[in-house]
């Protein structure tokens, strides 16, 4: 009984903590073994059983075997007790101690098969025990298995909800793909030609690019050239402008003169009026003297009026000899004056003639071609600034390449500015040449109106020197 017992409680005892075991396993585990939990659970069950059968059969049999037996026994020790009593009345010694030792041994078997049936009525009472328990445990385990299939059905139709919804969005997402995988042909093609076509834009940009670094090249060796050409005019321009200053200065310092001498000029000219106005002043006297001189020898010549017209005629030699002396240095005088007016005149006007020439061709070659050039090489910057943000553009571009493009635009801005100022500043230039010659040509004509004043003071003293020679000689 005891080993019939044992492996049964072993088993359950081995269901129950597989059972424990299954308690502390995932649910997710449970969902995917489900099927083979339940199959095992039924084996199990079916294995107690048909152990609990076997036990319940081997178990009756044996109890209805020691029971017969034991009845044996007793009729046996009956037997025994029966035949002693018979030996014992017919006095047999021999055959006394053989019944005795049957008897002894009857008496033992029977112990030993009440000791059996207590045994076996003992463990009959474990296996109800035995029985108890792992049916309570079977419930415990049932009641377990229904929380958990319920909890797995909970959970198995909520994987069904999210996988049907899974399920529906693989097979959206796999018609859109269809559809897309329809429209990549299409696209691939359009793609190959877009392909195509850029490389053919490619190939022409490649050559444009040479092309245009071909002509950044020459332009900027064009660009170099001009800026050479600008320095060395800007430099020239610089000379012309000290020339100019010290030119200006040299004019100043001729009208300076030129005003002094005018008034020297206006001084003779006063002082020649005056001597005009004593040779007038002489002729009337000299007329009148003519007069007297033709009307009084007819009625009275005498010795006292030649004695007064010798008189007269020393102290007008005198006056003549006076008065051509004053005419000489007059003459003299009117002479180194002309000669210094030409001098003054001839440098004053060849110096500025030449400079003026020479600020009017500098000026003109600056506005025909400095300014072109620079107008020019800020056309070209522009262009390259377009190009270069065009390139820019393309291949996309970082702070510093902003940062550059930022400050040659500026750059460019302020070659524009100074070209503009440049402009304004020659044509003020030319503008104070043109008011320079302008006032040349009118001191020219003040000077050519002064030269004729002064011809017609020598003419009028030549024409009172003539006077005064006829008078003395008549």
């Amino acid at each position: 009984m005891k080993d019939a017992s044992a492996p049964s409680l072993s088993r359950s005892l081995l269901s129950h903590s597989k059972a424990s075991s299954y308690d502390s396993k995932d649910l997710d585990v449970y969902a995917n073994l489900v099927p083979l939990s339940e199959h095992k659970a039924e084996q199990q069950e079916l294995f107690l059983h048909s152990e609990n059968m076997h036990v319940g059969t081997d178990h009756v049999c044996k109890e209805g075997e020691l029971e017969k037996k034991y009845k044996e026994a007793e009729k046996r020790v009956n037997l025994l007790s029966q035949e002693q009593k018979l030996l014992s009345d017919s006095d047999f010694d021999v055959s006394s101690l053989v019944d005795d030792e049957r008897v002894g041994l009857a008496l033992e078997v029977l112990t030993l098969l009440r000791s059996q049936i207590d045994e076996r009525a003992s463990a009959k009472e474990e296996i109800k025990r035995a029985k108890t328990v792992s049916e309570l445990h079977i419930k415990r385990l049932e009641k377990e298995k229904n929380e958990l299939q319920f909890e797995l059905e909970k959970e198995i139709d909520r994987r069904s909800v999210e996988w049907t919804s899974k399920l529906e969005s693989f097979q959206m997402e796999e018609k859109r793909l269809r559809e897309r995988v329809r429209e990549l042909p299409e696209h691939n093609v359009s793609l190959q030609r877009e392909v195509s076509t850029f490389h053919e834009k490619e190939t022409e940009r490649i050559v444009m690019m040479r092309n245009m670094e071909e002509k950044f090249n020459e332009l900027s060796e064009t660009a170099e050239e001009r800026h050479q050409e600008n320095v060395y005019l800007t430099q020239n321009l610089s000379k012309l402008q000290e020339s100019y200053t010290g030119a200006t200065e040299e004019i100043d310092y001729v009208r300076r003169e030129f005003e002094e001498k005018e008034m020297e000029c206006k001084v003779l000219h006063k002082s020649v009026t005056r001597l005009l106005r004593t040779c007038g002043e002489q002729e009337k006297t000299i007329q009148g003297l003519r007069d007297s001189f033709s009307e009084e020898p007819k009625k009275q010549p005498s010795e006292d009026m030649v004695k007064k017209l010798q008189m007269e005629q020393i102290r007008l030699t005198g006056v003549e000899f006076s008065l051509r002396k004053e005419v000489e240095s007059m003459k003299l005088e009117a002479d180194s004056l002309r000669v210094e007016n030409a001098c003054l005149r001839s440098y004053d006007t060849m110096t500025s003639f030449k400079l003026d020439n020479e600020m009017k061709m500098c000026v003109c070659l600056l506005q025909d071609q400095g300014v072109l050039m620079l107008s020019e090489s800020t056309q070209l910057c522009y262009k390259l600034l377009k190009f270069i943000k065009e390139r820019l553009s393309e291949e996309m571009v970082n702070g510093l390449s902003e940062q550059f493009l930022i400050e040659s635009e500026m750059n460019v801005h302020g070659i524009r500015c100074g070209t503009e100022s440049l402009k304004r500043s020659l044509q003020t230039v030319n503008s104070l040449l043109l008011e320079k010659a302008n006032e040349i040509a009118s001191n020219s004509e003040s000077t050519m109106s002064s030269e004729q004043n002064n011809q017609t003071v020598e003419v009028s003293f030549i024409s009172t020197k003539g006077l005064l020679h006829v008078c003395l000689w008549r």
